[in-house]
């Protein structure tokens, strides 16, 4: 009797486990997601804030000069995406795990509900 309590205790310790790893994985995910998402909106910002510069200035801006000011805004947004704390993206990742969490933990329920029908979902 022992041994399959200490069998039960193992496998469950195994299932938190590899439970607790998937959403560690799940919410490392969602962190870049959501830093993604704050990059592409400084980006669109700074791309905006460009169209009310005038560019009639005495030299004409070539091709090559647009397509490099887009790739060093698009790298500023990523790097201010990365070093800021407490901006779009932490409180977008705040709510969107709640948001998670709260929909697995009800899936969990259903499931368990009808896996073993005694139990109330």
């Amino acid at each position: 009797m022992n041994n399959i309590n200490s069998q039960y205790i193992t496998n469950n310790k195994e299932k938190l486990q590899i439970k607790n790893f998937m959403n560690m994985d799940r919410e490392k995910q969602l962190k870049q997601a959501c830093e993604d998402f704050e990059a592409l909106f400084y980006d669109m910002v700074m791309k905006t804030a460009r169209k009310t510069v005038s560019n009639d200035g005495i030299i004409k801006r070539s091709f090559g000069e647009e397509v490099f000011t887009e790739m060093l805004d698009s790298k500023f947004s990523e790097e201010i995406a990365k070093s800021t704390k407490g901006g779009l993206k932490d409180i977008l990742f705040n709510q969107l795990k709640a948001t998670i969490n709260q929909s697995y933990n009800q899936d969990l329920k259903n499931k368990a509900g009808k896996n073993y029908p005694g139990i109330m979902a």
